[in-house]
C-alpha cells in the first residue's frame, strides 16, 4: 500500500467538520478527533507560524519577553481556528506533543522545536486558558448568561473576578485597563478569542440601539484589554477574518468591512500585537501541502514513494513531451498529491471563494473516498481524480450564487461521451480537457493568460505513472492527444490560443458557426453544393490542396489528361475520341442506367470508343458530410463578418483570439473535406464486356485520380506493367491475330483498345514503350515508309550483346511485324544496299566494296549475310544465328594488284547424316585485268582443283566434304603471289537419338557419357571446365589484332596459354572452342554438381550409356 488514510477520512459526515469549532472542542461536542489532544495533534501539521506563536507566548509567560497580543489573521477556513486550537490543546496536554506518533515524518529541527514546547509548557503549572468563542453563547444585553450581560462581566466571571466588574457589566460599560489589570492580577492567563467578528457583526445589525451601542463598547473592550495586557506575563490571541494584500485590507464578505477594520484598529492601536498568518504559502514554505497531507494520510510507504519519484524522473526526462522546467523538489514534498493537484485546488478556492484550508480538506476527503470505492490506488493524486459529478464538489465549484454556476454547463456541453467518441484515445482526452478545465475556469477569462497550461504543463499535469502503465500508454500520447485536441473544432468553450488552452463561460465562435452551418444546409444548400463542385474541381481536377493556397497535390497518373477529367453535378457527355476520360460525378445517386449512358453512348447512338470511359462517383452517405464540411467553411467566412460586432466589448484580443479560432475551424474544415473528398470518391465504375462495371476505390492516396487509377489496376482493367507478348496474347483473347506476315499497324492496336471493352485499358505511352521494348528484344519488327526498324548493323564488330533497334518514338502509321518478316525484310533492303566498283583514282584503280556481314553466336568468323539467303528470305538453317548475330557492314577501298581476288562458297553451314557427301560451289572471283594463279587448299574434304589460272572471269571449283560423327569447322584457303583468303563452313552432324546435345545437365542425365563440351566463348567458361580434355578452335583478339588456331592442344596448357596472353595484351580474347575428352566419362553425382555452373554458358555433347568414372 503507497499509502494509509485516517479512518475518518471515510466517514463523509466529517466532511463539514473538516475545520472544528472551538466552541464544540470545549464543551466536548466535536468529534474526538478534534477534542482529543494527541488525535488532533496526529492530524495536525506544526506551520512554522504556529510554533512561531508558542514560543512567543512561552517567552512572555517566562519572563524573558513582554509580547502580550497576538492577531492570527485569514479569511474562512485558512487556519485561524485551528491554531487556536493548536495553543489550547498545547496548554490543556502539553505531554501530547512528546508523543512519537505526534512527532513523525517531521524533519529533525522542527520535531525538536515541538518536542521543546512541549517541555516548557509542561513546567509552567500556572497558566489560565479563557477561551472566547464569538459563535458560542457569550452574553448580551438582550440575552444575558447567568445574570451576566457582556463580554467582560463573561471573562471577568471565568477568572473568579465579576464583582470586580459588575458595575461595568450592568450599564453596558466597558472596563478601563487599569480595572482589568485588577482582574488579572498577577497571574498568567491566555486569553484565546475566536470569531470575535462574528458576535460583534451580528449585534451591529440588532434592531436594538442599546445592543449596536454595546458592540461597539466591544470593540472599545478590547482595546482596553490589548493596553492592560501590555507588560504583563499574561497574553491574548485573537482570530480575525481578513488578509492584507498590500496596502488593501481584504474582508470577509459576510461581515461589515467597517465591523473588521474596527476590530483590527483596537487590537493594534497601542501598538506591539504581532500579526500571523496560520500558513505560509507558496515557494519553500508552501505548507498548505503538508496540512493536507497529514490531515489525509496515516503514513506513507517511503520505499514506495521512492520508487514512483525514479519513475517519474525517469519519464520527465522526454523533454519533447514534458518540457525543462520539472521541479522534482516539489513533487518530493507534495507526494502523494502531485503539486499540480494542490495547486489546481488552491486557485479554485481562492478565485471561487471557498474556505482556503477547510475546504481543500473537504474537496481532498471526497477525492480520497472516491479512489478508494473504486480500488484505485494512483502513484500520484492528479487534478483529474477531483470527481466533479459529486453533488457537494459540484455545489462548492459551480455555486449558483456566482459567475462560476456558468462553468457547469461549459463542463457538460465540452467534456462529454459524444464529443470525445472520435477521439484516437478517448479517455487520455477527457483526462487532459478536464485538467484544463479545473485549471483555467476559475480565472473566468477570455483571454489567455500565462497562468494558463501550456502542452508541456498538460503533460505534466496529466500523467500519473500508474494509469499510463495499466492503459499501456506513452507519454508521447499526451502530446499527440493535445494535439487533436488543439486541432478539433467541436468544443464551444475551449479557446485557443498558442500555446495556451482555456475555457470560458462565453460560447466561443464555434455557436455562432455551428448556428450557421445549419442555416446553410436547410435553406441554402444548392448553393452548398455548388460550392461543393467548386472545391472537389480545384482538389481533383486542379490537383491544388484546399488548406494552402500554394501546396499541390502529388500524384503521378498521366493515364487521364487533365482536359479529359470533368467534375460535375450533372452527366456531361465526352466526345467520341481514342482518349482516356474520366468523369468525377458529385453525386451519391448513381444508377445503371446513368452508367451506360455515359459509358457506352454518344448522342443517339452507340460510342466508338466504347472502352475510354471512367466514372467516379460518392459513396453513400457521402454527400452529407461533405456538404456539411462545405458549409462549414461558407459559415466561417460569413461569421467573420459579425466577430466584432459580438465580442468587442470585451476587448480586442478577444476579438483577435475569436478570429483565430473561426480561422481554425475554417482550416479544419477544410482539412475534413479534402479527406472526405479522398474518402467519399471511390465508386469507380468502368466499361466491361457486360456493361457498366462499379468497384470501390481504396482511399490510399491524397489524390482521387491516384486511387481510381489504383483500383483499375487491381481490377485488372487498367494494367501498366505488361510486355507486347502478353499484349498478343490479350487480342488472341478476343479473337485478332496482331502478329501477322502482312504487319498489324499501330493505329489499327489503339483502335481495338480503345473500342473493345472486353481489352484492359492501357495508356498509349505504355503502349509505345512495349513496341519499343519488343524490339529491342527482337520480339517484332516495326516498318515505317518501307524502313525496317529491327536489327542494329554495325560499322565494327561490336562487345555488348545483340539488342534491337527501335525507332525513337513509335507513330500511328507505324506497322507491327513478326521478327521473321522483319528479319527477312531488313536483309533483303540490306543485301540491295550491297555493292562493288571499280574507281579510278589518278592513275590507280581502286576496288571499292561495300556488303554485310554476319557474326554467328559461337563463331569465329564473319559469313557474308548474302550467302544465308535463299529465295527472298534467310535460310531455315541460319535463322537463329542471323537473329542473335552480329551484322556488320563492311567497305573496302584496295587498289587493285597482281592476285587480287574474291573467294566465296556457296554455303556456310552445312547439315548432314554422317557419311553423307556434300558438294559446296567455290567461286574464286579476280578484281584485277592481269592473269594470275591462285592456289587453293582445304583442311577438311576435297576439292574439284587444286589451283586455277584467272584471266578477267571467276571460276568455280568444286568442294566435296563427307559429313564427319562430330562437328567440324572446314575451312578453304585460297593464295595468290599477293593476297591470301580464307572461308569457313560448320558442318554439323545430324546425330542419331543416343547422341544429345544440350545447354543444361539435368538429373535425367546422370548415368549418361560426357563425350564433348563444345561452343567455349571465354577464358573465364574454360576455366570452369571440371575435366581433362583436349582443345580445338580458334581465339581472336581484335585490339591488338592477334589470332591463333588450337588442334588438340591439352585442356590445361590452353588455359594457361590463353591467361597469359589476355595478361600481356591487356584484352579479353574471343574464343570458338571446344573440349573433346579422349574417352567419355559417366555423369556421376560428383561430376553433375561440377558440370552445373557450365549450364547456360556452353553445349553438352552426351551419349546414352556407360564410360568411365
Amino acid at each position: 500500500m503507497r499509502y494509509e488514510v485516517w479512518d475518518d477520512v471515510l466517514d463523509q459526515s466529517l466532511d463539514e467538520h473538516s475545520a472544528p469549532e472551538l466552541g464544540d472542542v470545549i464543551t466536548g461536542r466535536a468529534p474526538r478527533i478534534y477534542t482529543d489532544p494527541r488525535e488532533f495533534f496526529k492530524r495536525t501539521y506544526f506551520t512554522d507560524p504556529m510554533l512561531e506563536i508558542l514560543d512567543q507566548i512561552l517567552r512572555t509567560f517566562e519572563g524573558k519577553e513582554r509580547q502580550n497580543v497576538f492577531l492570527i489573521y485569514s479569511l474562512f477556513g485558512g487556519g485561524k481556528t485551528h491554531t487556536i486550537l493548536t495553543i489550547y490543546h498545547a496548554f490543556r496536554d502539553p505531554g501530547a506533543l512528546l508523543d512519537e506518533e505526534v512527532l513523525r515524518d517531521y524533519d529533525p529541527e522542527k520535531r525538536e522545536k515541538i518536542k521543546e514546547i512541549g517541555e516548557r509548557i509542561s513546567s509552567l503549572s500556572d497558566v489560565i486558558v479563557v477561551p472566547v468563542y464569538g459563535k458560542g453563547e457569550l452574553p448580551r444585553p438582550r440575552k444575558p448568561r447567568d445574570g451576566k450581560k457582556t463580554i467582560w462581566g463573561y471573562i471577568a466571571d471565568l477568572l473568579g473576578e465579576y464583582e470586580k466588574v459588575r458595575v461595568e457589566d450592568e450599564t453596558l460599560t466597558s472596563p478601563t485597563p487599569e480595572l482589568i489589570r485588577e482582574i488579572i492580577g498577577r497571574r498568567k492567563v491566555l486569553f484565546l478569542i475566536d470569531e470575535i467578528v462574528d458576535y460583534i457583526d451580528n449585534i451591529r445589525k440588532s434592531t436594538d440601539e442599546e445592543e449596536r451601542n454595546y458592540s461597539r463598547n466591544v470593540s472599545k473592550f478590547l482595546d482596553h484589554l490589548a493596553t492592560a495586557l501590555l507588560g504583563s506575563q499574561s497574553v491574548m490571541v485573537m482570530t480575525i477574518p481578513m488578509e492584507e494584500e498590500g496596502e488593501v485590507l481584504k474582508g470577509e464578505k459576510e461581515y461589515d468591512r467597517d465591523v473588521i477594520i474596527e476590530v483590527r484598529r483596537a487590537v493594534t492601536r497601542v501598538g506591539g500585537a504581532r500579526m500571523y498568518s496560520p500558513v505560509k504559502i507558496g515557494g519553500k514554505e508552501n505548507e498548505l501541502v503538508e496540512i493536507l497531507k497529514r490531515r489525509i494520510f496515516k503514513g506513507i510507504d517511503e520505499e514506495e514513494k521512492a520508487k514512483v519519484l525514479s519513475e517519474l524522473r525517469e519519464a520527465y526526462s522526454n523533454k519533447n513531451v514534458f518540457g525543462e522546467n520539472v521541479k522534482f523538489e516539489e513533487i518530493r514534498k507534495s507526494y502523494p498529491f502531485h503539486p499540480e493537484y494542490v495547486e489546481v485546488l488552491r486557485t479554485i478556492i481562492e478565485r471561487v471563494g471557498l474556505q482556503r484550508t477547510r475546504d481543500l480538506i473537504r474537496i481532498t476527503r471526497i477525492v480520497m473516498r472516491e479512489l478508494l470505492k473504486r480500488g484505485e490506488s494512483p502513484a500520484l493524486i492528479m487534478p483529474h481524480h477531483i470527481p466533479l459529478n459529486d453533488d457537494k464538489i459540484k455545489g462548492s465549484l459551480f455555486s449558483k450564487s456566482t459567475i462560476y454556476s456558468d462553468y457547469w454547463t461549459v463542463y457538460e456541453t465540452d467534456i462529454n461521451d459524444e464529443k470525445l467518441k472520435e477521439f484516437r484515445n478517448p479517455e487520455l482526452a477527457r483526462i487532459i480537457l478536464t485538467y484544463i478545465f479545473l485549471r483555467t475556469y476559475p480565472y473566468d477569462s477570455p483571454m489567455s493568460l500565462s497562468e494558463f497550461p501550456t502542452p508541456e504543463r498538460i503533460a505534466r499535469g496529466v500523467y500519473e505513472p500508474e494509469l499510463f502503465k495499466s492503459k499501456n500508454w506513452l507519454p508521447v500520447d499526451i502530446k499527440d492527444a493535445v494535439e487533436e485536441i488543439r486541432g478539433s473544432v467541436k468544443f464551444m468553450y475551449l479557446n485557443k490560443r498558442d500555446p495556451y488552452l482555456w475555457f470560458w463561460r462565453v460560447a466561443n465562435v464555434s455557436q455562432m458557426v455551428n448556428s450557421k452551418v445549419e442555416e446553410l444546409l436547410d435553406t441554402r444548400r444548392g448553393e452548398v453544393i455548388s460550392e461543393l463542385v467548386k472545391k472537389v474541381h480545384r482538389f481533383v481536377k486542379e490537383r491544388k490542396s484546399l488548406v494552402s493556397s500554394r501546396a499541390k497535390i502529388e500524384d503521378h497518373v498521366t493515364f487521364f489528361k487533365a482536359n479529359n477529367v470533368i467534375v460535375t453535378r450533372e452527366t456531361q457527355e465526352f466526345q467520341d475520341t481514342p482518349e482516356y476520360k474520366l468523369m468525377v460525378l458529385v453525386r451519391d445517386d448513381v444508377d445503371e442506367d446513368m452508367l451506360r449512358k455515359i459509358i457506352f453512348m454518344y448522342g443517339s447512338g452507340t460510342r466508338t470508343y466504347k472502352n475510354s470511359i471512367v466514372v467516379v462517383y460518392v459513396a453513400s452517405g457521402g454527400m452529407e458530410e461533405m456538404a456539411k464540411s462545405m458549409a462549414t467553411i461558407m459559415a466561417c467566412d460569413e461569421v467573420k463578418k459579425n466577430i466584432r460586432e459580438k465580442f468587442k466589448k470585451y476587448g480586442e484580443d478577444v476579438v483577435r483570439i475569436q478570429m483565430s479560432m473561426v480561422e481554425d475551424i475554417r482550416r479544419k474544415a477544410l482539412e475534413d473535406l479534402e479527406s472526405q473528398i479522398v474518402h467519399y470518391f471511390r465508386m469507380v465504375a468502368y466499361p466491361d464486356k457486360d456493361g457498366p462495371k462499379v468497384v470501390q476505390a481504396q482511399a490510399s492516396s491524397k489524390s482521387v485520380i491516384e486511387n481510381v487509377y489504383s483500383a483499375l489496376v487491381s481490377q485488372g482493367k487498367i494494367v501498366d506493367d505488361f510486355d507486347f507478348e502478353w499484349l498478343v496474347d490479350k487480342f488472341e483473347d478476343v479473337n485478332v491475330k496482331v502478329l501477322r506476315p502482312e504487319g498489324y499497324p499501330v493505329s489499327e492496336l489503339i483502335y481495338m483498345i480503345m473500342s473493345n471493352p472486353r481489352l484492359p485499358m492501357v495508356s498509349t505511352e505504355r503502349l509505345y514503350e512495349a513496341i519499343k521494348d519488343a524490339v529491342i528484344e527482337l520480339e517484332i519488327g516495326i516498318e515505317r515508309d518501307g524502313v525496317i526498324y529491327f536489327k542494329k548493323v554495325y560499322k565494327e564488330l561490336p562487345k555488348e550483346e545483340e539488342k534491337g533497334n527501335p525507332p525513337a518514338t513509335v507513330r500511328l502509321k507505324d506497322v507491327i511485324l513478326p521478327r521473321e518478316e522483319a528479319l527477312n525484310r531488313q536483309v533483303l533492303e540490306l543485301l540491295k544496299r550491297e555493292s562493288e566498283e571499280v574507281v579510278r583514282k589518278g592513275n590507280v584503280d581502286y576496288s571499292v566494296r561495300r556488303w554485310y556481314e554476319v557474326y554467328l553466336p559461337n563463331s569465329s568468323s564473319l559469313i557474308p549475310l548474302r550467302s544465308v539467303v535463299r529465295d527472298g528470305k534467310v535460310k531455315d538453317e541460319y535463322f537463329e544465328g542471323v537473329l542473335w548475330g552480329y551484322i556488320v557492314e563492311r567497305k573496302e577501298e584496295t587498289p587493285i594488284v597482281r592476285g587480287e581476288f574474291q573467294l566465296e562458297v556457296s554455303d556456310h553451314i552445312i547439315k548432314g547424316r554422317p557419311g553423307d557427301v556434300i558438294t559446296l560451289e567455290v567461286k574464286v572471283k579476280p578484281l584485277g585485268r592481269e592473269p594470275f594463279t591462285v592456289e587453293l587448299e582445304t583442311n577438311f574434304g576435297e576439292l574439284g582443283s587444286q589451283e586455277v589460272k584467272l584471266e578477267g572471269e571467276e571460276k568455280k571449283v568444286t568442294w566435296t566434304i563427307i559429313v564427319p560423327e562430330e562437328r567440324e569447322i572446314a575451312r578453304i584457303e585460297g593464295r595468290s603471289e599477293s593476297r591470301r583468303r580464307e572461308v569457313e563452313v560448320t558442318i554439323i552432324p545430324i546425330l542419331e537419338e543416343e547422341i544429345v546435345e544440350v545447354g543444361e545437365v539435368k538429373e535425367e542425365h546422370k548415368g549418361n557419357v560426357l563425350l564433348e563440351i563444345l561452343d567455349v566463348d571465354s577464358t573465364e567458361t574454360l576455366e570452369l571446365i571440371p575435366v581433362e580434355g583436349r582443345v580445338v578452335g580458334s581465339m581472336r583478339i581484335e585490339k591488338p589484332l592477334w589470332e591463333a588456331r588450337f588442334d588438340g592442344l591439352s585442356l590445361e596448357v590452353a588455359k594457361y596459354i590463353l591467361k597469359e596472353i589476355e595478361e600481356v595484351l591487356g584484352s579479353k580474347a574471343r574464343l570458338d572452342l571446344r573440349v573433346k575428352l579422349d574417352e567419355g566419362i559417366t555423369i556421376n553425382d560428383l561430376l553433375f554438381e561440377k558440370l552445373r555452373p557450365l549450364s547456360g554458358r556452353v553445349t553438352f555433347r552426351i551419349k546414352k550409356g556407360e564410360g568411365n568414372e
